[in-house]
């Protein structure tokens, strides 16, 4: 569904449907150009120095409860808040799909330290095809394909032997800061450290590209993203996104300082991923 990922100040994306017609490049010629997207690019990596980790706690969902208030605060923002996906598809006011079944996905949650209150959540998938991750193989039933691949195949990575995954479906509190995600990217690199992640691959809104690249991401291709894949709903829409790439290898040097900071609050550190079901 909105794997892709948004962290606009209105916090949302443009959006436009509903979908008619096939995604492809070309389709972004409507997309106005950031501006001075090259000095953001820069300002981002200034701002790596100065962000405070202490605020917040990050960790796996630990319990049934945490996982399902995650759920619940990825249908406030995606459903309620941002209107990407229309909220009756999710009577029990719990956006999931299919990749959050799969063994190889893992969530990371944001929590309140005062509260333990679920504030921000974020995911990262696994490839599926990669035997590291599934040794039984492409689970039955399940997706066994990357979200982007609906658009851009990530063979030439598997063929070379790499270990790749898919970030998506980042949702925080509206209430909660700017500062919250940064968190979240640092818990997603610590993890992909720890399980020999090369590549990691995101979609994102074209609005905040930069704040990628500054981390070490490259576009790979750019097309307007239907929502949902298949709908019951006539209100399925699309989202400029830019695909974009990141070689674990070549992330920049200020966000390796951040990533390398010492920290307690990154409580999953040495920790397994008990909790699935």
């Amino acid at each position: 569904m909105k794997d892709f990922l948004c962290i606009s100040e209105s916090g949302k994306a443009q959006a436009r449907g509903p979908l008619r017609g096939g995604c492809g490049a070309q389709e972004l010629e409507s997309v106005a150009p950031i501006k001075d997207y090259e000095r953001k690019v820069g300002i981002s990596r200034k701002f790596a120095a100065t962000i405070d980790q202490e605020l917040f706690l990050y960790d796996y969902p630990r319990s049934a409860q945490q996982r399902q208030d995650a759920f619940e605060l990825r249908y406030k923002v995606f459903c309620e808040e941002c209107g990407f996906i229309p909220q009756e598809l999710f009577p029990d006011g719990k956006e999931t799909d299919a990749y959050d079944g799969l063994s190889s996905t893992r969530m990371f949650v944001v929590l309140d330290p005062r509260t333990y209150e679920t504030i921000g959540v974020v995911r990262a998938i696994r490839d599926p095809l990669n035997p590291h991750f599934n040794p039984s193989g492409a689970e039955s039933g399940a997706v066994n394909k990357l979200p982007m691949e609906r658009h851009f195949s990530l063979d030439e990575f598997r063929n070379q032997g790499r270990n790749i995954e898919q970030v998506s479906s980042l949702a925080v509190s509206r209430c909660r800061g700017k500062k919250v995600p940064f968190g979240l990217f640092k818990s997603i690199y610590l993890d992909a450290i720890d399980h020999g992640i090369d590549d990691i691959f995101i979609q994102a809104n074209p609005v905040v590209a930069w704040l990628f690249e500054g981390i070490g991401f490259r576009k790979l291709y750019e097309c307007w993203h239907a929502l949902l894949e298949e709908s019951p709903v006539p209100t399925n829409k699309k989202v400029p996104v830019y695909g974009m790439h990141l070689d674990m290898s070549k992330i920049h040097g200020d966000f390796i300082d951040y990533f390398n900071r010492p920290s307690s609050c990154f409580l999953f550190r040495g920790k397994p991923y008990a909790f699935h079901n």
